[in-house]
């Protein structure tokens, strides 16, 4: 039972992290400097909060699993890497509730800072993300 919960806790991480690294390097860039570019991206990255907004419950849930069957880790590196969850979860609510509606509504003239801003917030939460990656090797190594 914790392999496969840990399994599933993997592979939620690797769609939500995974995700926000695919935004922040590719769509984004690809898809800059024109109306019906920002719309697309807009609507692409509505479904991607869909699917990241999944895999954050089952992450949060095969988590609690986790530290039932297996203990709990050393208090300060758990705390480290909940506290950058709680970032993410933070920016990524930035992301989805501010900056995508605003890059969704976007004219030609606020078209320059609505992207700023959906990349800058993408951006970080690449980094967050892969910090809480860091977090969990160094919370696994006890």
């Amino acid at each position: 039972m914790r392999f496969l919960s840990l399994v599933i806790h993997l592979l939620s991480a690797t769609v939500w992290i995974g995700g926000l690294v695919f935004q922040a390097g590719v769509l984004i860039p690809g898809l800059r400097g024109s109306v019906a570019g920002a719309y697309q991206l807009a609507r692409l990255s509505r479904r991607f909060h869909l699917l990241s907004g999944l895999a954050l419950v089952i992450l949060i849930a095969t988590g609690v699993v986790a530290l039932a069957a297996g203990g709990l880790p050393p208090l300060r590196r758990l705390m480290e890497k909940l506290f950058l969850v709680f970032l993410l979860v933070l920016g990524t609510g930035f992301q989805g509730h501010v900056a995508l509606p605003r890059l969704a509504r976007a004219t030609p003239s606020d078209l320059a800072p609505a992207e700023r801003r959906f990349a800058v917030s993408t951006t970080i939460n690449a980094v967050l993300g892969l910090l809480v990656l860091l977090a969990a090797l160094r919370l696994g190594r006890g």
